[in-house]
């Protein structure tokens, strides 16, 4: 299991990314946060250890192990109660899914994301394993059984572990958006990309070629953002990210 399958966590009726929490030094979680009070971020029953940054690591989350007055389980609907599919069977499970399936997705994804945002009573509106985005039914050796597919905020994309590198990711997040046309080739036609914002601050976090499509998008606007990429290392260029497929992308206005 990576060190960093949870970036963000439920916390006294809201979803807190890690990001924000930790102190200047990046080590810790500001004095505010309560240790014994952070949850799973997606069925708020698991509760979750925080581990400081050493030499070694990075500061992260995990599940803790239950204890005899607690069961501490998740919910049998949430991503976090099963294990994390192999890069080869997430390459897999990709490749089998038509453009229509891979849009259902990021539309589950992105309603996943505003009723865990909005909702109290978190077990109650967990969709079925079926329709959980951030799952896959794997086939391993004759036995079909679920598995969790990679997923991260937008917002920890520098922060990528190499076990997640060159297949296909889930990510998401509230940001702005910004469509641009580029002329780079004289002898080529016109393209477009979409920029990436910082809700906050507005600064670019990545941005994504789209070819001939023109995303229709405010720059003023946040929105509830999810896509389906792929993530590598370019030794001349650092981080490259692309859209696993034009349909790959979806936002809606944020509310």
């Amino acid at each position: 299991m990576s060190q960093s399958e949870y970036d963000s966590f439920y916390y006294e009726k809201q979803i807190v990314e890690l990001a924000d929490a930790l102190d200047d030094s990046q080590m810790d979680l500001l004095p505010s946060y309560k240790k014994d009070k952070l949850f799973c971020p997606e069925c708020h029953l698991a509760k979750l250890r925080f581990t400081r940054k050493t030499a070694k690591h990075k500061p992260y989350l995990a599940t803790k192990q239950p204890s005899k007055v607690d069961s501490n389980c998740h919910d049998l609907n949430c991503s976090h109660f099963y294990d994390t599919a192999t890069k080869e069977q997430a390459k897999a499970y990709y490749t089998s899914l038509t453009s229509a399936q891979i849009e259902d997705k990021l539309n589950a994804a992105i309603n996943l994301y505003l009723k865990s945002r909005h909702s109290l009573n978190h077990p109650s509106i967990l969709p079925q394993p079926d329709d959980n985005p951030s799952l896959a039914k794997i086939n391993h050796n004759g036995v079909v059984e679920y598995k969790r597919l990679p997923k991260r905020s937008i917002y920890t994309i520098y922060s990528i572990e190499d076990d997640l590198l060159n297949i296909p990711i889930l990510l998401y997040g509230v940001v702005r958006l910004e469509s641009c046309k580029r002329t780079d080739y004289h002898d080529r036609p016109p393209y477009y990309k979409i920029n990436v914002l910082n809700s906050k601050t507005g600064k670019k976090i990545r941005f994504f070629y789209r070819a001939r499509n023109k995303d229709k998008v405010s720059p003023n606007q946040r929105y509830y953002f999810a896509c389906i990429a792929v993530l590598r290392w370019d030794k001349d260029y650092g981080l490259k990210s692309d859209l696993y497929n034009q349909q790959s992308i979806k936002y809606i206005p944020y509310q």
